[in-house]
């Protein structure tokens, strides 16, 4: 029994090193100060095993059943895609020397990597968007038979196999470096924040501002929704982070279940529109338009505010129209208790806020600075050290695992 379970663990220590590693990259190249890594290290070549390692997690983690090992297939396209990530990294110079000819190694790791791509896709988002993935796909290639009004440019097969994958503006481009470089690193941002307690206040500060009238449990997943949405920037960890306590206060109070998870899904969604951490929609704008990440924030901060207002007015009415109870259940925390428990957010926020506005550093910057600081908080006010350190540890390696599906 014993040796059965041997292999099982050996892979379980392999993913678990890979999720850390896939946000520890990111987190280090942020604070990369000196330039060690950035003046050794190609962008592509890092974009390139960031997907390897992304990947690899896919196969090697069932999401909806965590528990049970991976088939054989898995465990073989979870091997290349780790194999192949590596190898593409330490290879992608010479691929660039020589990329004008023709070679065929770069066209084989064009084709592994599309395909296994394709394939994680499947596996992480449904069929649905990988059909209309393979839809651009085969455009792409067969637009040049089109008639000659909506015909794209001739291509050679071997060189659109490599354009779409290590071309520079397709698979390993502008979309997948924001999300590696910037996105994970405010992920890293959002698990440390959790390690301080950041996250609890949040749920506590709603619970308390909206424990009277109306729909009481549906404000509070609007609100707390709003709140750590404007810190994690994502719409999957703002529900993981709300949902667990949302949603069963909504259900106690009379909502059916399809109505409790389409308020959370909802309020979540608007989370990553919200400042001053938003989502990849605002820092696609920021590369593509030139525009300052300072004034992106500024001009989303009223429509965030009108966005949850208007949800908040509309689940006092939908509650007053149904007779929903006035009150939940859940005792507000005393308010000594929650100004200390918003010392840690305000300060990592300040810290993320005042590196934007007051320093104008780059996103990523702010992050892990604000990050640092939310995990100093966390050492000063968790005890013991040892079990806060291994606390850290466990949100990095959880938030890993979420972030290997954003990456592809």
């Amino acid at each position: 029994m014993e040796t059965a379970k041997a292999p099982r663990r050996a892979l379980d220590l392999l993913t678990t090193a890979l999720a850390a590693t896939l946000v520890a990259l990111p987190f280090l190249m942020a604070v990369d100060y000196l330039y060690l890594l950035r003046s050794n290290v190609l962008m592509e070549q890092f974009l390139i095993l960031e997907l390897g390692f992304a990947l690899a997690l896919v196969f090697w983690t069932d999401p909806r059943n965590a528990r049970d090992p991976p088939d054989a297939i898995s465990l073989v396209l979870g091997g290349l895609a780790l194999a192949g990530g590596v190898w593409a990294c330490l290879r992608f110079p010479q691929y660039g020397y020589g990329f004008a000819e023709y070679r065929s190694e770069p066209v084989a790791v064009s084709v592994l990597l599309l395909t296994l791509t394709m394939e994680g896709i499947r596996r992480y988002a449904g069929l649905a968007m990988t059909g209309l993935i393979g839809l651009f796909l085969i455009y792409g290639y067969f637009g040049q038979f089109l008639p000659s009004e909506v015909a794209s440019p001739p291509i050679t097969t071997e060189e659109y196999l490599k354009y779409v994958v290590i071309g520079g503006d397709a698979l390993i481009g502008k979309a997948l470096e924001i999300i590696v470089v910037i996105v994970l690193a405010f992920v890293v941002f959002g698990a440390m924040l959790e390690f301080a307690g950041s996250l609890e206040f949040i749920k506590n500060l709603a619970l308390r501002f909206t424990s009277k009238g109306h729909g009481a449990p549906i404000k509070v997943a609007i609100v707390s929704s709003g709140l750590i949405g404007s810190v994690l920037g994502s719409t999957t960890s703002n529900i993981l982070a709300t949902g667990p306590f949302s949603i069963p206060l909504m259900r106690r109070m009379g909502l059916k279940a399809e109505q409790a998870a389409g308020v959370e899904a909802v309020a979540s969604t608007g989370g990553q529109l919200t400042p001053p951490v938003m989502g990849l929609a605002a820092f696609l704008i920021v590369d593509i338009a030139g525009i300052s990440y300072t004034s992106i924030i500024t001009a989303a901060l009223l429509p965030s505010v009108l966005f949850y207002f208007s949800l908040f007015i509309q689940a006092d009415r939908y509650a007053a129209r149904h007779g929903f109870k006035a009150e939940h259940e859940q005792p507000a925390v005393p308010a000594r208790e929650l100004l200390l428990q918003a010392i840690p957010f305000g300060i990592s926020l300040s810290a993320v806020v005042g590196s934007l506005f007051l320093y104008e550093y780059a996103p990523q910057w702010a992050a892990a600075m604000g990050a640092l600081t939310a995990f100093a908080c966390g050492l000063a006010f968790r005890r013991p050290v040892r079990s806060a350190l291994a606390s850290a540890a466990r949100l990095v390696i959880a938030a890993g695992h979420s972030c290997a599906g954003l990456v592809i």
